[in-house]
């Protein structure tokens, strides 16, 4: 069964917090039994393109890492906006997001020259994966509405967009299957005169249990993909999945 997963389940864990705006949507935390027992390590790329009113054209981009061990523990390291290379390591932070399933926890805090050396963490009190059917081989295939969670509270998501399959291609030596999903937000919705159509794509890994490729083209914040690289098997160092020392816990729950 294909999952939706990866960045989708980091922006489900981490809806509310301060990092939230850090690790943004796509590949990132497969949350689900299979990804245990496949530990790997990558490079994470993600790519802004925005055209702006005028015609000019805004382009972003942001690097990181991410860790998962054979437990299905998983660690995310992003380079905050502010952070470019050439600065003299004058706000050469990263935020750090460690998921945790065997704790039942969400560990967020941030290392480099100016890191407040706070730790956040927040238990994961209910956690379901979201799970999605495969894509649909024929138009009569349905899709129905996926359960989801926080982490105080269970909720369920609306309905979502039929999936499109798009078929197979290799990335990184991974066979992986393309699904898109188009969402339309009607017209004077959210003060819009015409419709707005977002798209997104993922490019899931059923032998790696991750998405290596997802790309969202959306008006309002432009087209963005973000790919793992420099996919590495094997298993983590188990000091990835700690907090480091010197790191006190603020407001633990």
């Amino acid at each position: 069964m294909r999952r939706w997963t990866s960045f989708l389940a980091i922006l489900i864990l981490s809806a509310g917090f301060a990092f939230a705006q850090v690790f943004g949507g796509g590949p990132g935390i497969s949350a689900n039994e299979e990804a245990k027992g496949a530990p790997f390590s990558a490079d994470v790329v993600t790519k802004t393109v925005q055209v702006l009113q005028d015609g000019n054209r805004q382009h972003r981009e942001r690097g990181g890492k991410i860790y998962r061990d054979s437990e299905g523990r998983v660690r995310n390291e992003s380079w905050l906006e502010t952070s470019r290379a050439g600065t003299e390591g004058l706000n050469q932070n990263k935020a750090v997001n460690i998921f945790d399933p065997v704790k039942r926890a969400n560990i967020f805090f941030t290392v480099g020259p100016n890191a407040d050396k706070i730790t956040h963490v927040h238990p994961i009190r209910h956690f379901t994966v979201p799970k999605l059917p495969p894509p649909p081989m024929n138009a009569s295939t349905e899709t129905k509405p996926a359960s989801t969670s926080t982490t105080t509270a269970v909720h369920t998501s609306p309905a979502l967009p039929e999936p499109e399959n798009l078929g197979t291609q290799v990335i990184e030596g991974f066979t992986v299957v393309g699904t898109r999903r188009t969402r339309t937000i009607g017209a004077n919705k959210m003060g819009n005169e015409r419709p707005i159509t977002i798209v997104e794509d993922s490019w899931y890994s059923d032998e790696l249990h991750e998405t290596l490729l997802y790309e969202k083209d959306d008006p309002l914040s432009g087209h963005t993909t973000t790919k793992l690289t420099n996919i590495q098997r094997g298993e983590q160092d188990s000091t990835l999945f700690q907090v480091p020392p010197g790191y006190p816990v603020k407001d633990p729950e």
